[in-house]
């Protein structure tokens, strides 16, 4: 086969794979505060929009009115379309936009744009307004939708794969009325310090600070909610040691949220850790409570293997030891 043939036929199979490639990995923003990217190869993206979150909540019937802003702050202008995609959430805080979502959450049919396609000169920044109309007989609960700009120009990077970028934001609905809010505590224990989740062990032995405690709650409702509150050390003794505040992050329904949390200033001893949070319109509570101990042992146990050899040799020593006292003082 002709190298000129070959090289076009790759070419194909790296575009037809790109295309192929529906499910998006983005960070998360209204877990963690920052934009949406597509983790796409490692490479600067042009695009930028603000916010990167919307938490609304409307009656049914209602019409909803916003904008996101789309800026290009290259030097070069950028083809954009916009669209909207279902997304679901992750344990670790990130959505993962799909093709199709849950009907009874998704948000896709009741929104839409006033523009999808257009071309921003370099540093221009464009608003798209967008409409959100809730039905009559709209079942009340959450509804989520993302908001995608995409960069219409793909590129090769280095390795000749196709890369499209793509940044967006997401928009949570709460439709009003009788929401069920259920949720409850899958795991609180202390663990190790591993990056990925899949790989935190339990610890419940500290030879030195953090303790680091680790959270999972499962949403069972059909709404998001952010659980805020506590974890209260107490000491052996009963008595108060800190105070942790829980992270506020929303937890989507239908799924897990995992959250970490640290104590830098633990000290020797042996604790318990009570978890105490509230969640939901009426506050309805969650707890849990987990034991650790803080011990730096690599130092504080040949002490101890020393002292129990020394008070061995006491104690089998004692009678010669008495009796040398005896005569000592029976001189004296």
């Amino acid at each position: 086969m002709p190298r000129q043939l070959r090289s076009s036929l790759n070419q194909k199979r790296r575009l037809v794979g790109a295309a192929s490639f529906f499910s998006i990995v983005l960070a998360m923003a209204l877990l963690t505060g920052s934009s949406l990217l597509v983790r796409a190869q490692q490479q600067t993206i042009a695009l930028t929009v603000s916010p990167v979150v919307f938490e609304l909540s409307a009656n049914p019937g209602d019409k909803l009115e916003n904008f996101i802003k789309v800026t290009n702050p290259s030097t070069e202008p950028i083809a954009v379309e916009m669209q909207v995609k279902p997304f679901t959430g992750t344990e670790t805080g990130e959505a993962r936009v799909i093709e199709e979502g849950d009907p009874a959450y998704s948000l896709g049919q009741w929104l839409t744009l006033d523009e999808d396609d257009f071309v921003l000169r370099p540093q221009e920044t464009k608003i798209v307004n967008f409409i959100i109309s809730i039905p009559l007989k709209a079942e009340p609960g959450g509804r989520y939708a993302s908001i995608l700009a995409t960069n219409k120009q793909a590129s090769l990077d280095e390795t000749g794969a196709v890369t499209v970028q793509k940044v967006g934001a997401l928009v949570l609905l709460r439709v009003a009325g009788t929401i069920e809010y259920r949720a409850r505590v899958k795991e609180f224990r202390t663990v190790n310090n591993a990056k990925e989740i899949a790989d935190k062990r339990d610890q419940t032995v500290f030879e030195k600070p953090p303790a680091r405690f680790l959270t999972r709650i499962a949403n069972d409702g059909t709404v998001h909610f952010k659980p805020n509150g506590f974890i209260t050390i107490s000491n052996m003794f009963g008595k108060k040691a800190a105070d942790l505040e829980f992270p506020v992050r929303n937890v989507l329904p239908d799924g897990d949220r995992v959250f970490e949390v640290e104590w830098p200033e633990a000290k020797i001893g042996r604790y318990t850790a009570t978890l105490v949070l509230n969640y939901g319109d009426n506050n309805e509570r969650l707890s849990a409570t987990t034991t650790f101990t803080v011990f730096p042992w690599k130092i504080g146990l040949p002490i101890i293997i020393a002292g129990v050899v020394l008070l061995w040799f006491l104690i089998a020593r004692r009678s010669r030891i008495l009796k040398a006292l005896s005569i000592i003082f029976s001189r004296s």
